[in-house]
């Protein structure tokens, strides 16, 4: 198999629309814009996105799509490179706010805007990408709910890996902070004002929105025209396991974690950026499959949860979980845990390391967890070159 690496980035999220941005977000503990909808919190993301988009490109696209482009253009710009196709992660939010929009106007006015349906489908993320970039290789978008973003750079790593491009756009984009959004997760009484993963009053997650694209290459290739690499991405395990179609399982988590770690050594581990949503069962079954995998080793490994400061992006999670594990990597520190008080009592000290402070490490391999509801358990590994 080929060596793939990481050479472009760009993101507008709600810790930053740039790499600076969101780097001193995550390493001072700065939280997101915040702000209150439909009377709920939701982070969101600080930037006129539509003021980048002509009236034409407004009307055949929802936000997701547009978040979507201005990341891509940024990482391409970074990376100095054409990527020959795009694989888009997207979860709740493909044309969910276009499905808002129409289902009001058409109770008010009995009809939608002819462009409704082009602006919904799931697909046009990654699709309107290639129209306006002229990428005629694959343009994919991978819909597995929380894991998408994750499941998305993975298959575009394995596309580089075994030789059939040398270099793609990957990563998520999601934006579906609307009303019906908020109904449903307060149906489940999973919706948090503060999330506090790990937190013993911990009660669930805050909404977000964003997106997150990277440039993959091959080693050489990049090399050859002597570009910035993040890091490289070492391992990918995917699997599906579940109890239910939202509580998750230890078996198929350790499962993805294995796969994604076959080729590495525990010793070598430094830091998982975990899953983490701040939901009572979610997070203690993580962490047992983190405690149950790696044994005595888990102690040293430092685990957090980035969800904190930026909430929950559901299919974009995994990409700005990535740039924290590459961010990681490039400064040799561990992101803490930014927004645990007390621990919960079922988790012991003794068995995991969840940092609260941010401290120098020399970083080896970093891993990010990426869960979905229906089962869908995806793990990626990075490393420094």
């Amino acid at each position: 198999m080929r060596r793939v690496v990481v050479t472009g980035v760009g993101s507008r999220t709600p810790i930053g629309n740039n790499l600076s941005e969101i780097k001193e977000s995550l390493f001072t503990g700065k939280q997101g814009t915040k702000e209150y909808i439909f009377g709920s919190a939701a982070y969101i993301v600080k930037d006129n996105i539509d003021s980048h988009f002509d009236r034409f490109d407004l009307n055949v696209t929802d936000r997701f799509t547009r978040l979507a482009y201005l990341s891509f253009l940024d990482a391409k710009n970074d990376s100095s490179v054409q990527p020959e196709g795009i694989f888009l992660g997207v979860g709740y939010g493909g044309g969910a706010l276009t499905y808002e929009e129409s289902y009001r106007s058409l109770f008010a006015k009995n009809k939608v805007k002819p462009t409704a349906l082009v602006c919904s489908v799931v697909n046009m993320g990654a699709n309107f990408i290639a129209l306006k970039e002229n990428i005629t290789g694959p343009a994919f978008t991978y819909s597995t709910a929380c894991a998408s973003a994750s499941t998305a750079i993975g298959e575009a790593y394995k596309k580089i890996a075994y030789g059939e491009y040398d270099c793609l756009a990957a990563g998520g984009a999601e934006a579906c902070i609307n009303e019906l959004q908020f109904a449903f997760w307060k149906a489940m009484n999973a919706l948090s004002d503060d999330c506090k993963p790990f937190s013993k009053n911990r009660n669930g997650i805050t909404m977000s929105e964003g997106s997150v694209i990277f440039i993959l290459e091959e080693l050489d290739h990049a090399l050859k025209r002597n570009a910035n690499i993040y890091g490289e991405i070492v391992g990918y395990g995917a699997t599906n396991g579940s109890e239910s179609v939202t509580k998750p399982n230890t078996p198929g988590q350790i499962k993805a974690m294995q796969i994604a770690t076959k080729n590495i050594l525990f010793d070598d581990i430094t830091y998982i950026n975990a899953h983490g949503t701040g939901t009572p069962t979610g997070d203690i079954v993580e962490l047992q499959s983190i405690i149950s995998l790696f044994g005595d080793k888990a102690k040293y490994i430092p685990v957090s949860s980035t969800k904190s400061l930026h909430g929950h992006l559901f299919g974009a999670a995994g990409a700005i979980e990535t740039l924290a594990c590459l961010l990681a990597l490039k400064h040799d520190v561990v992101i803490p845990n930014w927004n645990l008080d007390e621990l919960d009592n079922s988790i012991s000290k003794k068995d995991i390391n969840l940092p609260t402070e941010i401290y120098n490490s020399k970083q080896k391999v970093t891993l990010n967890n990426s869960f979905g509801f229906g089962g869908t358990n995806i793990t990626l590994a990075f490393s420094s070159l």
